[in-house]
């Protein structure tokens, strides 16, 4: 397999479990499913796989619109698959990770992101989104202290609304 593919392929997985342990981790009365996980890693998979062959192999011949549709369509059902998760949970699937793991995943998807678009425009909004949740992360599973998890949203809005403003201030293209 081809390094740039395996590197990407990597990064993906490190995402994808970013976003699915994204609920336990911030949450300390919850633990890891692993079948619920691997049938959520195998519904992503032949989502994508789909969505390369409806749009970038253009399968259907489809025009501009319809993919935008069907670009709809694929985020939507990533929000519900990921955010409302309607997969069976079988209790005796669950396992005990240490909670540090949960932090240490935040840090490095937080570092991945980091290391790819380090010359984009992104860079402050990838900060602006992942900083509260890495201080978040680090106090529910490091200190266990969960009292200030319903600020975080907050505290992401207004630092997107910061990034965006910096970004705006500093673009020369004005």
């Amino acid at each position: 397999m081809n390094k740039k593919y395996s590197i990407l392929l990597s990064i993906l997985l490190l995402v994808f479990t970013f976003i699915y342990t994204f609920k336990i981790n911030f949450d300390l009365s919850q633990k890891l499913n692993v079948m619920n996980l691997i049938i959520i890693l195998i519904v992503l998979v032949l989502w994508l796989f789909s969505g390369y062959l409806l749009i970038l192999k253009d399968v259907l011949k489809s025009s501009e619109r319809e993919h935008n549709g069907i670009v709809l369509v694929y985020v939507l059902l990533g929000i519900i698959f990921f955010y409302y998760n309607p997969f069976p949970r079988p209790e005796s699937f669950n396992i005990e990770l240490p909670r540090i793991t949960y932090f240490i995943v935040t840090l490095l998807t937080f570092i991945f992101f980091i290391i790819i678009f380090r010359k984009d425009k992104l860079l402050t909004l990838i900060f602006a989104v992942f900083v509260p949740f890495s201080v978040q992360s680090y106090l529910v599973n490091v200190l266990y202290n969960t009292s200030y998890t319903d600020y975080t949203i907050y505290i992401v809005i207004l630092f997107v609304a910061i990034a965006y403003g910096i970004n705006f201030i500093t673009d020369k293209n004005r």
